[in-house]
């Protein structure tokens, strides 16, 4: 027998007994419960649960509609009949337009049965439609890992905060904090105890910032505190609290303790503040700026800041440079190497260059873009891109120039030498574009090479025994570049332009050029002289019996024409 809690609001001169028996001759053991006043009606849906609610009425004043009214409130699932000795028809539909469920004339109640089996299937649908979309909500709300809103609740939040300060009378303060040393404990104890450390900090967090105020998980150990009607100071004040906070906890992980601190880069939320995405990104910008400056530290963003502005050029131009490598919006130049004396030009050497379209197809030189790739670490995904298109273009170009004798310079990072599985991808790439390894001269600056000399030697060693031929690029600007030559197994040596545009008139840089193609002859190594910007230039290396030479004075670099 199915157990049916029922709750009956009555009209007192209603006759109770005619509905409780008509259930109970259907098999329903009732758990019931009569009110004749709307208190007990708002104590009752409050104090217990329900299985369904039956408005019992015979009199003309009793206002059933206002009842349901009361009952749609406090619970919109719950079923709701009604019973009326009326035969109106405007009773049964203005029943149904306040949200009763049924109505049913009491000389019909053999209906009752029916009606409530009926209304007790939908409801139990309609209360698991809306668990199942109350749970997709909560999931596409909240961060899955820590409980804690995410981005897109952040967002929503953030644009009701921005519209709120549209007139000037409010400010609200966005503080963007990340976590110092996460990697180091995620890389040492492994990724469960790298989750376990987000969800302790997000409740420690949490109860720092107290309930008014938002916290969002925004990355991997990125968070976002919003807080609403915060001024500079106030917002100041709490970001060093939590700092502090954090800085005092110490994650314990299988009996082993760890320190950690944050660096939070806060903003104010004024009427000059337009956009979700500026908001986020100028709070960012201050992050990147408190962990430069030592981290452990709050920094807010100020236009007049001249660092946070150079720092905010380079993350334009960092994600200027992210959406070239997305859209291939990078160009390969190459720029001509010639012998010197000048040959037939049976033999071509050139060198890629590289430029970045940028805004309204602006074209960025390396001097531009690079720093920023250089400081956010985009340097190993440049290479590869660079090694992926010139691959492609000189298995073309040798199709088309068997006869010549061809070599192609590619320049290389430091970032990507320190990549392990980087020589790997220049020998998977050779094989896929059947390039001839002693077309290529990959090139590093000398001041590369001795930042890290004993992973260059071995990489220069991997690459030489490929069949691929090595270059010291900018040599001379380095203090001991003599000193570290010795060590190193290139095959050329591109002097520093610096020193040999100025040859013609500086006696100096005349006698540093003239020593470095001497030294790079004496040990068997070709030299090609950079910045050769006319000429006198070129007619003076070339009695001074330089290799080769390559500047503007030569040729300008061109686009590569893929053939």
């Amino acid at each position: 027998m199915q157990t049916l809690r029922l709750l009956t609001f009555e009209d007192a001169n209603t006759n109770f007994d005619q509905v409780t028996n008509q259930l109970q001759n259907s098999d329903y053991e009732l758990v019931t419960q009569v009110i004749f006043t709307i208190e007990d009606l708002e104590e009752s849906l409050n104090s217990k649960i329900w299985d369904i609610v039956i408005i019992n009425h015979i009199s003309q004043n009793f206002n059933f509609l206002d009842i349901i009214c009361i009952i749609r409130k406090q619970d919109q699932d719950i079923p709701v009949i009604v019973v009326s000795t009326g035969n109106g028809e405007d009773n049964a539909v203005n029943a149904i337009r306040a949200g009763a469920n049924d109505y049913i004339v009491k000389n019909n109640l053999n209906r009752l049965t029916p009606v409530v089996e009926r209304e007790l299937r939908e409801a139990k649908s309609r209360r698991a439609r809306r668990k199942a979309e109350e749970t997709i909500y909560y999931m596409a709300h909240h961060d899955a890992l820590t409980g804690l809103a995410n981005r897109f609740e952040l967002e929503k939040r953030l644009y009701k905060a921005i519209e709120s300060v549209s007139d000037g009378s409010q400010v609200h303060c966005l503080l963007y904090l990340d976590l110092d040393q996460f990697k180091i404990i995620n890389d040492t104890c492994g990724h469960m105890a790298g989750d376990e450390l987000l969800k302790q900090l997000s409740i420690l967090v949490s109860d720092k910032i107290g309930k008014n105020n938002l916290i969002a998980r925004i990355g991997g150990d990125e968070f976002a505190i919003l807080l609403e009607n915060y001024k500079y100071n106030e917002a100041k004040k709490l970001g060093i609290q939590v700092l502090n906070t954090i800085e005092n906890f110490r994650f314990n992980w299988l009996d082993k303790l760890f320190s950690i601190s944050a660096s939070i880069g806060a903003i104010e939320i004024s009427s000059k503040h337009e956009n979700i995405q500026k908001i986020l990104s100028l709070a960012d910008l201050a992050c990147y700026a408190a962990k430069d400056s030592g981290r452990n530290r709050i920094r807010f963003y100020h236009e007049s800041d001249t660092e946070m502005s150079e720092r905010r050029r380079e993350m334009q131009l960092l994600n200027i440079l992210k959406e070239g490598l997305e859209k291939n919006h990078l160009v390969l130049y190459k720029q001509p190497i010639v012998s010197l004396p000048f040959k037939d030009g049976k033999s071509e050497f050139f060198e890629f260059l590289l430029r970045l379209k940028g805004n309204e197809d602006e074209l960025l030189y390396p001097g531009v873009f690079m720093p920023a790739a250089e400081r956010y670490n985009m340097m190993p995904l440049i290479d590869r891109w660079v090694i992926e298109n010139a691959f492609s273009y000189i298995s073309k170009y040798y199709q088309k120039n068997t006869q010549k004798e061809l070599k192609f310079f590619i320049n290389l990072s430091g970032a990507s030498l320190s990549d392990d599985s980087f020589f790997d991808y220049i020998a998977e790439k050779l094989d896929y574009w059947k390039v001839k390894p002693d077309l290529v001269c990959f090139e590093i600056t000398e001041t590369v090479a001795i930042s890290d000399l004993k992973k260059t030697v071995e990489f220069i060693k991997e690459i030489r025994s490929k069949g691929c031929f090595f270059a010291l690029d900018d040599f001379g600007s380095g203090m001991s570049s003599f000193t570290y030559l010795k060590n190193l197994s290139v095959d050329y040596l591109k002097i520093d332009g610096s020193f040999v545009k100025d040859i013609r008139k500086d006696k100096i840089d005349y006698a540093i050029v003239e020593s470095i193609n001497k030294i790079g002859h004496i040990i068997g190594l070709k030299t090609i002289a950079e910045y050769v910007e006319n000429n006198e230039i070129l007619n003076i290396l070339e009695i001074m019996g330089v290799d080769f030479a390559q500047g503007y004075g030569i040729a300008w670099p061109r686009p590569i024409s893929f053939v």
